[in-house]
């Protein structure tokens, strides 16, 4: 589920004329700033399931969002990158389901193709989706560029 903001203006001209004096280093802590932002707002924004009914094959109480993390990675070019998101197969599974619903099944599974439905399952209804990653990213965009901002700032003025 990859997410992109464009327009950071106000943020690009600040690192451009930065860069150089910050370093590798610094440019990661920058990006580390803001991802921290992001990651507390998706991990303020999962929903927690209330209990698991006998056997339930979802994630423990509490397991989405606590399998909410932060990986830096630098890209081809070197540019630090931060993916904000469920960590862990099963918790991205899951996540899945939970951001964009899914169809309930029971009796095993049950897989649509273009020629219908193949598997013993039976389609019982319909998980509603529960969007959570997409509106705490675009609630904390505000808050991420500026704590980017902030740690341009300390970097480069010792504050």
């Amino acid at each position: 589920m990859p997410i992109e903001f464009t327009g950071w203006d106000k943020l690009s001209q600040r690192l451009d004329a930065v860069a150089d004096r910050l370093g590798p280093k610094g440019m990661d802590r920058v990006v580390r700033a803001g991802a921290q932002v992001f990651q507390e707002a998706v991990e303020a924004a999962a929903p927690v399931l209330d209990h698991r009914t006998a056997n339930s094959t979802a994630l423990d109480p509490g397991a989405l969002k606590a399998g909410i993390g932060t990986r830096l990675r630098h890209n081809a070019v070197g540019t630090a990158e931060a993916r904000v998101g469920p960590v862990g197969k099963e918790v991205r599974h899951v996540a899945r389901w939970v951001e964009y619903g899914h169809r309930l099944v029971k009796g095993g599974y049950s897989k649509v193709t273009a020629k219908g439905t193949r598997g013993p399952g039976v389609e019982i209804g319909e998980v509603r989706a529960h969007p959570f990653i997409r509106p705490a990213y675009e609630s904390a965009r505000g808050a991420a560029e500026e704590a980017m901002i902030a740690e341009v700032e300390k970097l480069t003025h010792g504050r």
